[in-house]
């Protein structure tokens, strides 16, 4: 049994191509069930094409794959493949099929296996691109979303199409500001995420994943070149390679997890490092191989001449967490910046994460600090914070803009440390969204919307931040209110409510308040659906309310669109959006006609 371990499993597993999308783990086991096939695991995540399958044993998988192969699922041919590419490249065989390198087009559109010749073609593909051009892609691309918005709400909207749609004859859905361009275009990400894996020589690599899994692709690669990661983040990158590369050689070694086999101790790490020049190093471990037994792990590194390859069995969860913070104790030592390090044990097959669940601090702080128009703000783990900080000051002065026009003339200070931005921002993922259907949608520009002194609405009672996280947008708007009272000597500041599902970002929200001495802000922790409702009832009759969503990628939960457009309360919403797709679908279920459904 010592000798059967992830090689094995890996020899024993193949992978199913062309299953249908909606096909989860419980129903590919059933139909393999069906049709008498033996398996000792299996893994099927909903809207992937592929699964993977273990057989017991060598011959149950000689005699089925054939069978497998000439099976079909809803008229989808079936088609089955080897995954024992990372086993073999790791004893040096020789893989026809270039293993786990990508398969590229050649420029004949043949399939031809290379490298990229650059990480930050993955990272990021418009790198090579002139600035100028990748704005003009970037403008022609958002001119489709906003058309895809009109044809979403024709669809949204059939039996009762709002009559401004036809006015529109085949235009965008609003006015159009284009994109604002970064201030700095290199370095500029805040926040990076390292897979910690193996490259395609099979070497463990602390780096970034060079395509998707569902495309046969699990090869990392050293992103240390890339145009857009800091060179803090990079910093502690080659740090945590050294120390992975240490732990590989133990007598009980650390290896990579794999997401399959379940095997391995290292996950992940983040970086986020600020414009305010601190750092903090998120690692991610698999705790099944945390053991809290008194016996201590043997640091010292195996013989080279060892070619053993024994079973993953528990460490001693003081000794790792002992070594980790040893190795960048010394690091620091050495010139590596890190404010705080931090480490989370975690046993689910994706390394992302319950939004609850803990964080320990090995080092520093459990928060570190930046600075955004003038004010502080703590950022912990999991709170959300924009990854480019000199652009996100340009978005949020554009949001506070349209959120309350008097602010149009306001002066705004910006952070005192500016990193550089990157080759691909843009500032264009601001939606204003009326909530009336009869009015239109409008993109971001530097400008807010064009009001006449005369037509400027009133001042609103309350300000809802919706998914706020660590509460930025909010106590931006309301430090530039402050601002505005006196130079304009209003006698009534209107109320922030942010509202935000993190409990730990709402604790981080509410320091940041008293921080900057902002007295008319409070924060409410709960799903969105949840607290909407009830801050909304607890309003008095006549109240206007200004709502700001800053949705997560998937989206507002449909619950929260009904409440926005049944609010009386309401009458402008701004959207910042950071997944167009989702924008189509919101813009166009928050502006489509009043059904039964949606008020």
């Amino acid at each position: 049994m010592a000798a059967q371990g992830q090689d094995d499993v890996f020899k024993q597993s193949v992978v199913i191509f062309n299953l249908p999308k909606y096909c989860d783990k419980k129903q590919l086991e059933k139909t393999l069930k069906e049709w008498g096939v033996p398996f000792a695991r299996t893994k099927k995540v909903v809207k992937e094409e592929f699964g993977i399958l273990t057989f017991t044993n060598m011959d149950d998988k000689l005699k089925w794959v054939p069978f497998l192969n000439q099976q079909s699922i809803e008229e989808s041919p079936l088609r089955v493949e080897d995954r024992v590419l990372k086993m073999e490249r790791k004893r040096g065989y020789d893989d026809s099929r270039g293993g786990r390198d990508k398969k590229y087009k050649g420029e004949d559109g043949d399939v031809a296996d290379a490298m990229p010749e650059n990480i930050d073609d993955v990272l990021a593909p418009l790198w090579k691109m002139p600035y100028e051009d990748q704005l003009q892609h970037k403008i022609s691309t958002l001119e489709g979303i906003l058309k895809q918005i009109v044809k979403r709400l024709r669809t949204e909207s059939s039996y009762d199409i709002p009559k401004w749609i036809f006015e529109l004859k085949g235009r965008l859905c609003c006015e159009y500001g284009g994109v604002v361009p970064s201030p700095s275009r290199d370095h500029y990400r805040n926040k990076v995420s390292f897979d910690i894996g193996y490259d395609v020589k099979g070497a463990p690599c602390v780096g970034s994943r060079l395509g998707r899994t569902s495309e046969g692709i699990t090869a990392t690669a050293d992103p240390s070149s890339s145009v857009i990661f800091p060179r803090e983040a990079v910093a502690v990158r080659n740090s945590l390679q050294k120390l992975v590369e240490i732990t590989c050689a133990l007598e009980v070694p650390l290896t990579p997890y794999d997401k399959t086999t379940r095997l391995g101790f290292w996950r992940g790490c983040t970086v986020r490092a600020q414009a305010s020049g601190e750092v903090m190093v998120m690692l991610q471990v698999n705790s099944q191989l945390l053991a809290t037994a008194t016996s201590s792990l043997n640091l010292e590194v195996a013989p080279s001449t060892s070619s053993a390859n024994p079973p993953p069995q528990p460490v001693n969860k003081e000794d790792v967490r002992r070594m980790i913070s040893d190795h960048f104790t010394k690091e620091r030592a050495a010139g590596l910046r890190v404010d705080s390090l931090q480490i989370q044990e975690w046993s689910g097959v994706a390394n992302a994460s319950p939004v609850d669940l803990p964080w320990e601090v090995l080092h520093g702080s459990p928060t570190i600090s930046e600075t955004l128009l003038g004010l502080s703000f703590q950022i912990s783990p999991n709170a959300f914070f924009q990854t480019n900080t000199s652009l996100t000051e340009l978005l949020y002065k554009t949001v506070c803009e349209w959120a309350i026009p008097q602010l149009a003339s306001s002066p705004f200070p910006s952070t005192s440390v500016t990193k550089s931005a990157s080759s691909e921002s843009s500032a264009s993922s601001s939606t204003s969204t009326p909530s009336v259907p009869s009015s239109s949608s409008s993109s971001a520009s530097s400008a807010s919307p064009a009001f006449s002194a005369s037509a400027l609405p009133p001042l609103p009672s309350v300000i809802l931040d919706v998914c706020c996280g660590t509460g930025t947008i909010g106590q931006c708007i309301a430090r530039a209110l402050e601002q505005y009272r006196r130079s304009d000597s209003s006698p009534l500041l209107p109320r922030v409510v942010g509202l935000e599902l993190a409990e730990d970002a709402v604790l981080n929200a509410r320091d940041n308040a008293a921080r900057n001495g902002l007295n008319n802000i409070v924060y409410i922790a709960g799903k969105a659906e949840d607290t909407l409702p009830n801050v909304l009832l607890t309003l008095p009759a006549g109240s206007r309310c200004v709502a700001v969503v800053d949705p997560p990628r998937a989206g507002l939960h449909p619950s929260v669109i009904k409440v926005l457009r049944a609010s009386k309360h309401i009458d402008l919403i701004v959207y910042v959006s950071c997944n167009q797709n989702s924008l189509v679908v919101d813009a166009a279920h928050l502006c489509r006609s009043a059904s039964k459904s949606m008020r």
